[in-house]
């Protein structure tokens, strides 16, 4: 069993494996120096996820990676501002659409710190 911090946004605790980390049904390759990404028979490599039963999500390219991003959240945010801006680097405005509100909340706070992180505001 993986140690799981609690969620940043309900601090659940995700103790439960299986029912919180898992492939995310997507599957990515290399191709001619780029990654690309396709349905889960496309590729060898398995995308994963962290799901809280809040609707928090948290996607990576491997399982390592999905653990160690929830785990760490980044260093020069809180974790919870980290976990909004990997939710806002995750989903398309598009995709938003019939997700829970606290993952919408997240997804907007997320497109604000990131903005200016680019924007050099931070």
């Amino acid at each position: 069993m993986v140690d799981l911090l609690n969620c940043p946004f309900c601090n659940g605790s995700l103790y439960s494996e299986p029912d919180t980390l898992y492939p995310s049904g997507c599957t990515w390759g290399d191709l001619e120096g780029c990654r690309e990404y396709g349905t889960h028979k496309e590729h060898l490599n398995k995308c994963w996820k962290i799901v809280c039963t809040c609707g928090a999500e948290l996607h990576a390219d491997s399982k390592e990676e999905v653990i160690v991003k929830w785990n760490t959240r980044g260093v020069s945010h809180s974790a919870e501002e980290q976990v909004c801006v990997d939710i806002y680097k995750h989903y398309h405005v598009s995709e938003l659409k019939g997700l829970p509100e606290s993952v919408k909340r997240a997804w907007s706070i997320g497109q604000e710190i990131y903005l200016n992180i680019i924007n050099n505001k931070v």
